[in-house]
């Protein structure tokens, strides 16, 4: 059963809760800058990654690691940044959750693949936030807006992902 605390949205009002407002900031102000493979800012992809988690539905905790899930990968934060920055916005359990859950979905530099995919499949939470990335990263919109080997190399990298973390294979 969920409580208020576990809810995605604050329990008086229709804003956000403090942990996902937190984690939108910072992923923010993180990726500032940055721009993704169809030369669109990339802080669309967190946006959206946290946006099909909080519509499907999972706990605070969980939405807010969809939307830091490519931070410490990808920029020069830390998971020690990142803890100072949530510490005073959601409980205890939710923010070590975030950040144990970003932990998991870290891709280190030159690890193996299939050893990343093995640590994500550990944690039904992160493979959730796997999920709704590699959701985003192969809707229509995107893949039909990329030229044809990057398309493929895309698309083969993600239906290995999809059936390393036991996933349903795209349609």
């Amino acid at each position: 059963m969920s409580t208020d605390q576990d809810t995605q949205r604050h329990p008086e009002s229709q804003r956000p809760h403090p942990l996902v407002a937190a984690a939108a900031d910072v992923a923010h102000r993180a990726h500032a800058g940055q721009v993704d493979k169809l030369a669109k800012p990339y802080i669309g992809h967190p946006a959206a990654v946290g946006a099909i988690l909080h519509a499907q539905g999972h706990p605070a905790h969980v939405v807010a690691a969809g939307w830091l899930h490519d931070v410490v990968e990808d920029t020069d934060w830390t998971l020690s940044d990142l803890a100072a920055e949530l510490t005073s916005t959601g409980t205890p359990d939710q923010v070590t959750g975030t950040l144990r859950l970003v932990s998991l979905l870290t891709h280190a530099h030159g690890e193996p693949r299939a050893d990343y995919y093995l640590r994500v499949a550990t944690d039904a939470q992160a493979v959730a936030v796997k999920a709704a990335d590699i959701a985003h990263n192969t809707s229509p919109e995107r893949m039909d807006a990329l030229d044809e080997p990057t398309r493929a190399r895309l698309t083969a990298k993600y239906r290995a992902a999809r059936t390393a973390l036991g996933l349903p294979a795209a349609d």
